[in-house]
C-alpha cells in the first residue's frame, strides 16, 4: 500500500495480529492520522525554508575550492546549519552523480570520504536535506525491528515444524509480517520531505610525487576531542620505513604496522578546527617522501 503512514496503535495492533484482514479497518484512520502529521511537517518547512528564503542548509568544512592531489583522498566535513524542531535532518550525497555513502561522527555532523582519485579533473558533490518527523519515525523504526525479530523467530519455528499444517499457518504469518514489514518501509520513506539541496566542488591536480611515495586514504577514528590522547589508524598505502605524523604543528612518531596502515598516538591540540594530516617517511638520502590527507581529523573542544 503506497504511501501508507501506519500509527502506533496501528502498528501495535499489527504485529500482534493474524491474518491480515484483522487490521484492515484500522488503517483508513491510521492513513488520515498519519498524513495529517506528515502535512503538518511540510507546512512547518515551507514556513522555516520561507524564513531562511537563501540561507545555506549545510555548510562545508572547509570551504569549496579544494584541490586534491592525483592518486589523493578526500575527506569533507559537513555540518547541518538547519535545525527543525521535532524533525530528523536526512543528509543524501552524490559523488558526481553516483550515490555516495556518509558516516554521522556526530549528531550535526556527517563526513563524507572519498577514494583514490586518479583522474585530472572537476568532481563535485552534491548533498540532498530532507527532514522528517522524530517521533513518527522512531515509531516506525521500532516497529520495522519488532518486526524483523517476528519474522527471524518464525523462520525458526517453520525450520523445526514437522505438521503440515502448523508449517502452513506458521508460513502465512511470516508472509503476513514480511508485507507488513514492507508497508512500515514505505510509510517511513513517506516521512521524508526534501527541504534543498547544496554542492561542492573540487578538483583534482597533477601530482608532483612519484608513485611508490605514500598515499593517505582515510583515518579511524577521524572525530575527536581536544584533549583525547588517542592512538589513531592511518589507511593507505606505500607505508614504509619510521614514519612521522604532522597534526596541527605537532611532528608525532608513528608505528609502522603494515604497508597499508600505520597508527600514532594523537596528543593533545590547542585549538578545535579541521586539521590536514601529513605522513612523512625519511629517506637514507634526499628529501622524505610525504603525503597530506585534507580535512583530515576533526578536532572538538572538550568542553
Amino acid at each position: 500500500m503506497k504511501n501508507r503512514i501506519l500509527t502506533a496503535a496501528l502498528l501495535a495492533a499489527a504485529l500482534t495480529a493474524t491474518p491480515a484482514p484483522a487490521v484492515a479497518p484500522a488503517v483508513g484512520k491510521a492513513v488520515k492520522t498519519g498524513t495529517s502529521a506528515a502535512r503538518s511537517l511540510i507546512r512547518k518547512v515551507e514556513r522555516r525554508r520561507k524564513q531562511l528564503q537563501e540561507a545555506e542548509l549545510v555548510q562545508f568544512l572547509p570551504s569549496p575550492g579544494t584541490e586534491v592531489p592525483q592518486g589523493g583522498a578526500l575527506s569533507l566535513f559537513i555540518r547541518s546549519k538547519t535545525l527543525y524542531s521535532g524533525a530528523n535532518v536526512i543528509l543524501d550525497a552524490k559523488l558526481d552523480g553516483a550515490a555516495a555513502a556518509l558516516s554521522k561522527p556526530a549528531n550535526d555532523l556527517w563526513l563524507f570520504a572519498s577514494d583514490v582519485f586518479h583522474e585530472i579533473r572537476d568532481h563535485e558533490v552534491r548533498v540532498a536535506v530532507s527532514v522528517e518527523d522524530k517521533e513518527l519515525a522512531a515509531q516506525l523504526r521500532a516497529s520495522i525491528t519488532q518486526a524483523d525479530r517476528d519474522i527471524a523467530s518464525l523462520e525458526r519455528q517453520i525450520a523445526l515444524e514437522t505438521d503440515p499444517v502448523r508449517r502452513a499457518d506458521l508460513v502465512a504469518q511470516r508472509d503476513a509480517k514480511a508485507a507488513l514489514r514492507g508497508d512500515l518501509i514505505q510509510s517511513l520513506d513517506a516521512l521524508k520531505t526534501p527541504v534543498g539541496e547544496e554542492m561542492f566542488r573540487f578538483r583534482v591536480v597533477k601530482s608532483e610525487t612519484g608513485t611508490d611515495y605514500p598515499r593517505i586514504t582515510r583515518l579511524s577514528p577521524n572525530y575527536v576531542g581536544q584533549g583525547d590522547v588517542m592512538t589513531i589508524d592511518i589507511f593507505g598505502e606505500n607505508f614504509t620505513g619510521a614514519p612521522e605524523v604532522l597534526l596541527a604543528g605537532q611532528t608525532i612518531p608513528a608505528s609502522h604496522v603494515a604497508p597499508t596502515r600505520i597508527q600514532f598516538t594523537k596528543p593533545v591540540i590547542a585549538s578545535e578546527g579541521i586539521f590536514d594530516v601529513e605522513v612523512r617517511i625519511p629517506q637514507p638520502t634526499g628529501e622524505p617522501k610525504n603525503a597530506i590527507l585534507k580535512n583530515a581529523l576533526f578536532v572538538r573542544s572538550n568542553v
